[in-house]
């Protein structure tokens, strides 16, 4: 788990090489498919390493969260939220200033139903009674 973290913070000098001008993004991005991958497996791990982790890296800001990798805010929300994740989680992702965060849980919450998960959407949203659920 911990080498899963720091392979994601990392950013390798060598891709400096690979990315060429005129690229116009960051030569940390070279290995966004990766650290995509990694994000997918710490979901997967039902660990509280991996739920700290997923936490800490949704509450940072884009430019901090772009130094590493291109941002991946909403395969970061999906990841956390394949874990056993409390109502009070789930709060906190749906009050998040962040657009991505926010905007996915609620998708997940729709699509993918528990009772935590409605009742701190209706909580939190209550507009989104309206909305269209998964298997209605």
């Amino acid at each position: 788990m911990p080498f899963l973290v720091r392979t994601f913070l990392a950013v390798d000098p060598e891709l400096k090489a690979m990315v060429k001008p005129p690229a116009n993004y960051p030569y940390a991005w070279a290995d966004t498919r990766l650290k995509q991958e990694i994000i997918c497996a710490l979901g997967e791990l039902p660990c509280e390493e991996s739920k700290k982790f997923l936490r800490e890296y949704l509450a940072m800001d884009e430019a901090t969260a772009g130094k590493s990798a291109s941002p991946a805010f909403e395969e970061a929300t999906r990841a956390l939220l394949r874990q056993e994740v409390t109502a009070d989680e789930v709060q906190c992702l749906l009050r998040s200033t962040n657009p991505a965060v926010r905007g996915t849980t609620i998708l997940v919450c729709l699509d993918d139903q528990t009772a935590s998960r409605d009742s701190s959407l209706v909580k939190i949203m209550p507009w989104t009674r309206e909305l269209p659920r998964a298997g209605r």
